[in-house]
């Protein structure tokens, strides 16, 4: 396989899955037309923007997130990378295990905050952070603990000594 045969699966792969998600919005929703006429541009101009600012947010958030590889890249080379890349790992699973958490309670705050209750709000978000906190807590002493033992076994005993890193990350 070559980088173009990378890049031509991830853009096969979007392509079907948009395909999926027009044939499921048609057999679910007939009903449902879009029409350009239809489009306020009032209200798109806005919405366009907001996207806009979004993208610019992932991206950040992404180069924030994967910068670390690139420092250690430049400065230790790519042995290293890979070690701690295979760490990384770890990390980027509690990230994402929190990202999972959050839109959970994302329409219930938005519903309070739309009525004006911001007390409801306030009530909301403590007990989403000490559910998330309460949630990750579990994992990641887990891995904090029994950081050497679980590297020797997945990795195998060479990575042993990176469960401080392990902790730090």
């Amino acid at each position: 396989a070559s980088l173009l045969h990378v890049g031509l699966g991830l853009i096969a792969s979007a392509l079907l899955g948009l395909g999926s998600c027009m044939i499921a919005w048609r057999r679910l929703t007939p009903q449902l037309r879009l029409h350009l006429a239809d489009v306020d541009t009032h209200h798109f101009r806005p919405l366009l923007n907001f996207g806009a600012w979004s993208a610019v947010n992932t991206a950040g958030m992404l180069l924030l997130m994967q910068v670390d590889l690139l420092i250690v890249n430049a400065l230790f080379g790519s042995t290293m990378t890979g070690r701690y890349g295979a760490l990384l790992a770890f990390a980027v699973l509690m990230h994402t295990l929190a990202e999972v958490v959050i839109p959970i309670f994302s329409p219930m705050i938005m519903a309070r905050y739309a009525i004006g209750d911001v007390t409801g709000v306030r009530r909301l978000l403590e007990s989403a952070v000490g559910f998330l906190a309460f949630g990750l807590a579990l994992p990641v002493g887990l891995l904090c603990g029994l950081g050497r033992p679980l590297l020797s076994l997945w990795l195998g005993p060479d990575f042993a000594e990176f469960d401080m890193l392990l902790a730090v990350l």
